[in-house]
């Protein structure tokens, strides 16, 4: 077992200094935003030794719901690393930040955080993660060069397509141009964007080379969105997120 030093202050004001000197942002296809050195060092070295094994990401991650590994009450009360994550991203200091810089919808919205392990060949349809979904945030784990190419694809829709995949939750990959952008999947790096109607991404069909290892962190549900049913996979079933409103 990995010996966690960094206090859960310390991994709060990581995650916010992230956010406040992040790397790029970007407005095509859409909006989103990459972040570099996101958590202290010791905090990534204990999410990479968690005892989880490896899951084939086919095409969509829910046809393997009953195998992934999301950081619930229970999951982060045997964890100590993840308790201390996923406090990070409850905390009301990043959340009142990514509502008031990000306008990122958060009243009544809950936590969930997911560890997701893949190898071998990876392909998932293209989506958008509206519905429940508030916000959408990737962190890369894993560190082996191999995966430099593992990024997700973000997709601009061709201009026939446009009218023609609005109500689709998901899209052919053939209603999107062949060039995607695709953040370098660099250990400790991040992007995160707000879903909207125009911010499919998935991830076009390859090998991967290595183990891929991402903390992906969504906050759900609350007063603008769709009611999250799913509520066993929340960190903290029984907290909605707290926000602090900037004045007009």
């Amino acid at each position: 077992m990995s010996q966690l030093t960094s206090t859960q202050e310390q991994i709060t004001q990581s995650v916010l200094g992230a956010l406040t000197s992040r790397n790029t942002d970007y407005t095509a296809p859409y909006a989103f935003h990459i972040l570099a050195n996101v958590l202290p060092a010791d905090v990534c070295t204990a999410l990479r030794a968690l005892p989880i094994e490896p899951l084939h990401m086919d095409g969509q991650r829910a046809k393997n719901n009953d195998q992934r590994t999301f950081l619930n009450a229970d999951y982060i009360a045997q964890h100590e690393a993840c308790n201390r994550v996923a406090a990070a991203f409850q905390d009301e200091r990043v959340t009142t930040l990514l509502a008031n810089k990000y306008h990122v919808p958060l009243e009544g919205a809950h936590t969930i955080l997911e560890m997701a392990v893949e190898s071998g060949t990876a392909s998932l349809v293209p989506h958008r993660d509206i519905g429940a979904k508030c916000f959408t945030f990737l962190l890369f784990l894993a560190e082996d060069p191999a995966l430099l190419h593992a990024g997700t694809d973000l997709y601009t829709v061709k201009p026939e397509w446009a009218e023609k995949v609005l109500p689709m939750p998901e899209a052919p990959r053939e209603a999107f141009e062949a060039e995607t952008f695709r953040p370098p999947y660099t250990p400790n790096s991040a992007y995160f964007f707000v879903p909207s109607d125009t911010s499919w991404h998935g991830f076009d069909s390859r090998e991967l080379g290595a183990v891929r290892q991402t903390l992906i962190v969504n906050y759900v549900g609350g007063k603008h969105k769709e009611m999250y049913r799913n509520t066993h996979w929340l960190a903290f079933p029984n907290e909605p997120v707290k926000v602090t409103r900037k004045a007009a």
